[in-house]
């Protein structure tokens, strides 16, 4: 799905955004490839020929990869590269918590501010200038969508369609001020966010660290799906 989204935002024209496929001996597709600055993203199947494809990584060079365990080289894996073992998670039916004394939904906050939250909220993100450009992109060719809590004159939690296409989206950016942390503010956020793109017909995944949040995305309807997914650094 984020290779799709991807596809659907930057095409295969820019130099940026690379894609490729791994074919078995037979020509059926078994992995599926992308690179967006440097971050890869791989789809596989079962029969995804590990050795082989990360040799192709190697060489191509990365920053980032996002793969399924079962993708990922077994040997000295984790004493070349740093990993972060994330869990899968599915919309299982969107909950909308009572929303309380909380300010207006914005389904399209301005994206300036939604980036000064993400920061004060501790988010690690690139420069302005890189990320500004690239999520206005994304949102105006229907690849991303972020919705926010206006309260008052400030923006105070949000939550993002990091990657989505016509039938699925990636849950991701749910945020909150530190100060306005603890009152439900996040999930009211993601949750009617959630609801929108399920009412759309899309099915909404979200990907979490290993042993964090996991309580907090069940109340809102969501629930473990599939096998661990790797983010393997270079």
């Amino acid at each position: 799905m984020r290779i799709a989204s991807f596809l659907r935002a930057y095409g295969m024209e820019r130099p940026f955004a690379l894609f490729w496929g791994q074919e078995d001996a037979a020509g059926r597709l078994t992995a599926a490839i992308s690179r967006i600055d440097g971050d890869v993203t791989v789809c596989a199947s079962p029969h995804t020929q590990r050795e082989e494809l990360w040799a192709f990584l190697q060489a191509v060079g990365f920053h980032s990869v996002l793969c399924p365990a079962q993708a990922a080289p077994q040997k000295a894996l984790h004493a070349l590269h740093p990993v972060q073992r994330c869990a899968v998670m599915r919309l299982e039916r969107p909950i909308v918590p009572q929303q309380g004394a909380f300010g207006e939904l914005c389904p399209s906050p301005e994206l300036r501010e939604v980036y000064a939250l993400l920061r004060a909220a501790g988010e690690p993100l690139p420069g302005l200038p890189s990320w500004l450009p690239d999520v206005s992109h994304r949102v105006r060719h229907g690849a991303a969508c972020v919705w926010a809590l206006r309260e008052g004159t400030a923006l105070t939690s949000c939550a993002m369609a990091v990657a989505q296409t016509e039938r699925e989206a990636l849950l991701g950016g749910v945020a909150v001020l530190p100060e306005k942390r603890g009152h439900g503010r996040g999930s009211y956020v993601a949750a009617a966010l959630c609801q929108f793109l399920a009412m759309q017909g899309r099915c909404v995944y979200l990907l979490r660290r290993e042993g964090e949040h996991e309580l907090f995305y069940r109340r809102i309807g969501f629930a473990p799906y599939g096998g661990p997914v790797l983010m393997i650094t270079g």
